[in-house]
């Protein structure tokens, strides 16, 4: 006990030495951090873009900023942002909060920013459309200049119909409409250009409608007043991922009667097509109906036209080279007397001539077809001075009795399509009226579905005030090939 006594008394003596130091010294001093950091900031829309907001902060304290955009993509903290552009693609309410912080903590303000459109300048569809905000002249397309620009086809199988090469010349009244898309990123338009002339679509096989002058290209003015509203029109479109929707007096592209529901015998204020492809050279719309669908293939204008390829093959045809010793390879039809006469091997060819009006000639040869193969058609025909004259192939199941008229036609070329004058040329490139009921045309193939004997042959003729020209029309080099 003694020894603890000893080491406890100098501890005690050392803590009051220090309480009595410390009640004797003076009250400890309030630091002071000073006042918070004003925050304040103004957002103001770019005149040539009201979807880019140039923020600026307007206050003067504080040494670090912390900026959020309200996009929940843009958010930013730095010692000397103070102003910035922000770009809103889409329309809306954005909270915008500005954080200053300074020596006497921090402060926050936050403003509501509406916008009050989509920027259009940022849809890559639709840049590629219009060609950009930028583009001052639009973007001009026109139907792509190759075979299956326009197809007709049922609900489910192969196309009833399908435009070969041919029609790009064939119908120049409607491969040569132009259609300028341009946006300046609020207010989309679309110009319809037709450069004068108008193409006169058939339906049943008469011109449609039935007060328009006849089937092929016309003139402008020479089409009723009262479908003005097909012709030259100044539009306007909406773009969406899926579909393209044009609106005004006389809303179409690519075929007038393709209407918004149906087959339209009247200018239509609104027209939706699904889109199937767009890119910066391609545009494929598609008219989808109970009965089936239309669909157009667009290209920029200037596009090369496209050029038929090489067709190799064996060709199962005889008498192809239409010689006066292949004459018996073939057998004629005439539909009534005094049809046109025919000199094979004139000048190397088949030559038609001195036909009589509104009398056909049918010229035909059977053929072993097998299933699941396809088949092209080329046949060289040359004619000049020609007027309200037609050419047409067909593939048939048996002879003729009578002229089948569309039932089973595959190509044809005529006056009414391609204007009175000159065909010269193979019908699979001069082709401007492919595919009757019952058959398709798809750059002049054909295939089958079953192992049969067709009859192939083709037929002429001509209206009673029609003409063959002073040569009449021949055919060389008629072949069905079988494709490789």
């Amino acid at each position: 006990m003694k020894n603890i006594k000893i080491y406890l008394k100098p501890f005690m003596a050392l803590l009051m030495v220090i309480i009595l130091v410390a009640s004797c010294r003076p009250e400890m001093e309030e630091l002071e951090l000073g006042p918070a950091p004003e925050a304040s900031f103004t957002a103001t829309p770019l005149a040539e873009n009201p979807n880019k907001i140039v923020f600026q902060k307007t206050s003067e304290s504080g040494f670090m900023y912390s900026w959020d955009f309200g996009n929940g993509v843009i958010a930013k903290v730095d010692k000397s942002v103070s102003i910035d552009t922000i770009h809103y693609p889409a329309k809306g309410d954005y909270e915008v909060a500005l954080t200053v912080f300074g020596k006497g903590g921090s402060t926050t303000v936050k403003q509501v920013i509406s916008i009050a459109n989509d920027d259009l300048c940022s849809n890559e569809s639709l840049i590629a459309l219009t060609g950009g905000c930028t583009a001052v002249a639009g973007k001009t397309w026109v139907l792509a200049p190759k075979a299956g620009a326009l197809v007709v086809a049922p609900p489910t199988g192969a196309a009833w119909w399908s435009s070969g090469a041919g029609d790009v010349t064939g119908r120049p009244c409607m491969f040569n409409d132009e259609y300028t898309f341009k946006t300046d990123g609020t207010v989309n338009t679309l110009t319809r250009n037709m450069n004068g002339d108008f193409w006169v679509d058939e339906e049943g096989g008469a011109k449609f409608p039935s007060d328009m002058p006849a089937i092929g290209c016309f003139a402008n003015g020479d089409i009723p007043a009262k479908y003005d509203g097909w012709k030259d029109a100044n539009l306007t479109f909406d773009l969406s991922s899926e579909s393209l929707k044009v609106m005004g007096p006389g809303a179409y592209m690519g075929l007038y009667k393709a209407g918004d529901a149906g087959t339209t015998d009247v200018p239509e204020e609104a027209n939706t097509y699904t889109i199937l492809s767009l890119t910066e050279d391609e545009l494929v719309i598609k008219k989808t109906y109970d009965w089936g669908s239309w669909t157009f293939t667009f290209a920029p204008k200037g596009a090369t036209p496209e050029e038929p390829g090489p067709v190799t093959g064996t060709n199962i045809l005889k008498g192809s080279n239409m010689d006066a010793a292949d004459a018996a390879s073939w057998t004629s039809v005439d539909f009534a007397a005094n049809a046109a006469t025919a000199e094979y091997g004139s000048s190397g060819a088949l030559k038609l001539s001195s036909g009589t009006p509104d009398v056909n000639t049918f010229i035909y040869q059977a053929v072993d077809v097998e299933a699941g193969k396809s088949y092209k058609v080329s046949a060289d025909v040359k004619g000049d001075g020609l007027v309200n004259t037609w050419i047409e192939f067909y593939f048939l199941d048996a002879v003729p009795a009578a002229d089948p008229g569309a039932n089973g036609k595959f190509l044809g070329w005529s006056t009414w399509c391609a204007g009175n004058g000159t065909i010269d040329g193979n019908i699979n490139t001069v082709e401007c009226d492919g595919g009757g009921s019952g058959s398709g045309d798809a750059g002049a193939i054909i295939s089958f579905t079953e192992s049969k004997t067709v009859y192939f042959g083709f037929k002429t003729g001509m209206l009673g005030d029609g003409s063959w020209g002073a040569d009449g029309i021949t055919f060389d080099n008629v072949k069905l090939i079988e494709v490789e």
